[in-house]
């Protein structure tokens, strides 16, 4: 990031040097159906779920949004509702149901995916039109006469995921369509950060401390979706219409104070059931032997040739032991709740 950079707030500096470990990232914001699937999961003999959470808290969804050409519903189209406490329990449940490490992505994570690569305002360059991102490039809606207010119904609203133009790593609406929750708490400068990428946490912060957004809204100006620019709000809060997320899976298994007990190896004397691994592997043809070695000690495998797949089979049986993945790292452009884009061992960024 420039320091001249045009908007630039105060806050948005001092630019510093990160060194970033590898993550993967998810090439769009969750979208409304893989919500759904997570919100309906039944809690599992030793899972944890902290709050509920609404199977449908959005504002444009079916019935209050204005479709586009060859959309049948919003389930496409990004959540735009969710506080950071519900984002964070989302993130929570995926650990919990999988194994895997998953979590909303710390500023630094956030910006390096952003940019991919770029040291421009936006990833694009320098500005934005109206074919790259969502976002408020005129007068606002409310402020337009009436007579063409009609006009601007499909545009003041939020889009399907993936509708614009990915950035040059693959990652789609890191600008614009929704604000994106960060797991860092607010701070006012970037004085005293962690030099290696992860979130900044204030362990004293009550609960309803503010929290960091990113990327701008459909609502928001170009000046709001820079890579660079900050914002904040209260982890409780709700904005209606604009408040999203996407979310990072970090290599190894998730803290103790994510996992869940019901992910440990399974107990072939528990309640004389047979156990049950759930196998995500795009080429099957290449684990045969295993799986069948696994069959031989009496333990059953679901297959599932893709993580949407895999979701799909999670939700319909609470019965899963273990989970299991072999799948290359192909872009998955529509992942259900998986990240697809890996973001580069020890990355550096300049925030």
């Amino acid at each position: 990031m420039e320091e001249a950079e045009s908007g630039r707030d105060g806050y948005e500096g001092p630019a510093h040097g990160v060194e970033l470990e590898e993550f993967l990232i998810a090439s769009t914001p969750i979208t409304q159906a893989q919500w759904r699937v997570v919100a309906r999961w039944e809690q599992g003999p030793a899972e944890t779920w902290r709050i509920p959470l609404e199977e449908n808290p959005f504002r444009f969804q079916s019935n209050h949004a204005t479709l586009r050409d060859g959309e049948s519903d919003s389930s496409q189209r990004p959540v735009d509702a969710i506080s950071w406490d519900e984002a964070n329990e989302f993130c929570r449940r995926l650990c919990q149901r999988t194994g895997r490490h998953y979590t909303l992505p710390s500023e630094a994570q956030w910006e390096y995916a952003c940019r991919a690569g770029s040291s421009t305002p936006y990833a694009f360059g320098f500005e934005l039109t109206p074919e790259l991102a969502n976002l408020r490039l005129s007068s606002p809606a409310w402020a337009v006469p009436e007579p063409t207010k009609t006009e601007l119904a499909d545009v003041e609203q939020t889009t399907p995921v993936g509708l614009y133009p990915a950035n040059a790593w693959g990652l789609h609406d890191m600008h614009g369509n929704v604000w994106e929750w960060c797991l860092d708490h607010w701070r006012e400068s970037y004085s005293g950060v962690p030099k290696d990428g992860s979130p900044w946490i204030d362990a004293n912060a009550p609960a309803t401390a503010e929290r960091v957004l990113r990327g701008g809204s459909w609502s928001d100006s170009p000046a709001d979706s820079r890579s660079a620019c900050r914002r904040r709000l209260s982890a409780t809060a709700m904005d209606p219409g604009v408040l999203g997320f996407r979310v990072v899976c970090l290599p190894g298994s998730p803290p103790p104070e994510l996992a869940s007990p019901s992910l440990a190896p399974p107990d072939r004397n528990r309640s004389g059931r047979q156990p049950l691994v759930l196998w995500i592997d795009d080429h099957p043809d290449n684990n045969r032997g295993e799986r069948a070695a696994l069959a031989a000690e009496g333990v059953a495998v679901l297959l599932a040739s893709s993580p949407e797949e895999a979701i799909e089979l999670l939700a319909a049986s609470a019965s899963v032991d273990l989970l299991l993945s072999d799948c290359g790292r192909a872009m998955i452009q529509r992942p259900a709740c998986c990240c697809s884009r890996c973001c580069g061992p020890r990355g550096s960024s300049s925030p």
